[in-house]
């Protein structure tokens, strides 16, 4: 016959299927866990609670995986040039390119600068501690448009969500870039597949105009300076990766 106990008032019977049910709950958390890491990076976490906070200043949905890392910083990677590279991330959100640009030029040798822009207080905060044991690395908490480079840089990496941004914002921090790369440098950056075109469809009136026209200044921008692009599937959601050849 089946007991109960009077700390756990359910029979042997059902206890197995609770303790069962439980057990399968712990693993799925932790499974998911684990393949969170995999994709994002240990700090994913970080990532979401800025999505919770500010929606709107973040815009994406999740962090850039660790495929579209490796893609957006290969130029770097495989950058042989002797002397010291400077190196631009625009916009690094809870650190994931960072993190991988930090070990791709450590791994690189040499000299090197890494600057970081962040305009989220939070973020740059938690980039700042953690990144403060390596002084080749700033973080400058501050809007791109306002950013005033000490020079030139070899190569800008960035994930900013223009798409979320006026067409003025769009064209400042575009000419900026013309401004601080130095000539044949390279900037790299991202494009969700398939949303800029949804939301040109949903969009109506003004709005609509509005999103054409910044679409077009994005677009000539790239043309004019396209050096290849890579599309990038194992990311939520797929994502094109432009490169860029400047001057």
């Amino acid at each position: 016959m089946a007991t109960k106990s009077i700390f756990f008032p359910f029979s042997s019977k059902a206890q197995r299927i609770i303790t069962t049910i439980a057990l399968g709950a712990l693993l799925s958390v932790l499974m998911i866990h684990q393949g969170a890491r995999v994709m994002w990076g240990e700090h994913y976490i970080t990532f979401f609670k800025g999505i919770i906070r500010n929606p709107l200043q973040v815009g994406a949905y999740s962090p850039c995986s660790v495929f579209v890392a490796k893609e957006i910083t290969k130029y770097v990677a495989a950058d042989k040039k002797s002397g010291a590279l400077r190196v631009l991330e625009v916009g690094a959100g809870s650190g994931v390119l960072t993190t991988k640009l930090e070990k791709v030029l450590q791994q690189r040798g040499g000299s090197y600068a890494l600057d970081v822009i962040e305009i989220d207080h939070e973020y740059a905060a938690l980039l700042q501690k953690r990144f403060a044991n390596n002084p080749n690395v700033t973080i400058h908490c501050i809007d791109a448009t306002q950013f005033k480079a000490a020079a030139k840089y070899d190569y800008i990496i960035t994930t900013l969500p223009y798409n979320v941004m006026d067409t003025e914002v769009v064209s400042g921090i575009l000419k900026g870039y013309e401004r601080m790369i130095a000539k044949g440098g390279i900037l790299s950056y991202v494009e969700h597949i398939g949303l800029p075109a949804l939301r040109e469809k949903i969009l109506r009136g003004s709005e609509k105009e509005l999103f054409i026209e910044k679409r077009n200044v994005i677009n000539n921008f790239k043309d004019t300076y396209l050096l290849e692009t890579a599309t990038v599937y194992r990311n939520i959601t797929p994502l094109y990766v432009h490169h860029l050849k400047i001057g």
